[in-house]
């Protein structure tokens, strides 16, 4: 009898564990989208908004019927505000930059992660993260090659600038467990992966392409992991977007 009471005691307090923790984060969010507006994601459709885009009526938004922009004029505004940006840079850069986000996602690796991304979205990240962990599973990303990248859409919000842009890549997307059991997908298919990638900095920032990912935007030292995403030698914050861009969201998307 003992023993039971003892066991229901135990789980009892595991439970209210769990749902403090998860107040606790879901509070957190709350409280930082409040103090940062200009940094929250920015891009999912309610259902309204969804139906009036839904030009074909095929149920579903295409990339082009969300933003109806040319280029050219997207490329115009960013323009406008940074004289330096190049398109062609811009895509190595970033390719590289979702290169690196994803082999942290592949490791359960949350200290990478929070150096190239926003509070905001470090938040998303963690909960599935945590959720792999928990379940002692693996979601491998590697991208094999970059197929192509439009410029989507550009403003100025709360002076942040937003930078949306399709991003396709042929990549390995599969779920695995403890045991390199395959969960979910084959590890041998390629698969086309169409994103939507939102992107923010301060307003005024201009682009800089004389550094790779893994280096400080402000000194040029290599970036160690870390949850704080500060870096080391020079102590600035590196996902802030006070020196370059930051990921906000990564969402999938019809072409």
């Amino acid at each position: 009898m003992a023993v039971i009471l003892y066991l229901l005691l135990f789980f009892g307090l595991l439970l209210i564990g769990y749902l403090f923790t998860r107040n606790l984060r879901k509070r957190d969010k709350e409280l930082f989208k409040k103090a940062n507006p200009g940094l929250a994601a920015v891009g999912v459709l309610d259902q309204e908004r969804a139906k009036l885009l839904d030009k074909d009526k095929d149920g579903k938004v295409s990339i082009t019927e969300q933003f109806t922009i040319p280029e050219d004029e997207v490329l115009k505004k960013i323009f406008e505000n940074d004289k330096t940006f190049s398109k062609q840079e811009f895509t190595t850069w970033s390719s590289a930059l979702i290169t690196c986000l994803f082999n942290a996602w592949s490791n359960n690796d949350l200290g990478i992660i929070k150096l190239y991304v926003t509070n905001n979205y470090f938040y998303l990240c963690r909960d599935e993260i945590d959720e792999m962990m928990s379940k002692k599973q693996y979601h491998i990303k590697n991208i094999e090659k970059v197929k192509g990248l439009l410029l989507k859409d550009y403003s100025i919000e709360n002076d942040i600038e937003i930078l949306k842009v399709a991003i396709t890549f042929i990549m390995k997307d599969y779920i695995i467990d403890e045991k390199d059991k395959t969960i979910k997908n084959s590890r041998f298919d390629e698969y086309e992966k169409p994103l939507l990638v939102t992107f923010v900095r301060e307003k005024g920032v201009q682009s800089k392409y004389d550094g790779n990912v893994g280096n400080c935007p402000n000194c040029g030292a290599v970036l160690k992991p870390n949850l704080k995403a500060t870096c080391e030698y020079c102590g600035v914050s590196v996902n802030s977007g006070k020196y370059n861009w930051s990921i906000d969201n990564i969402e999938d998307i019809n072409i």
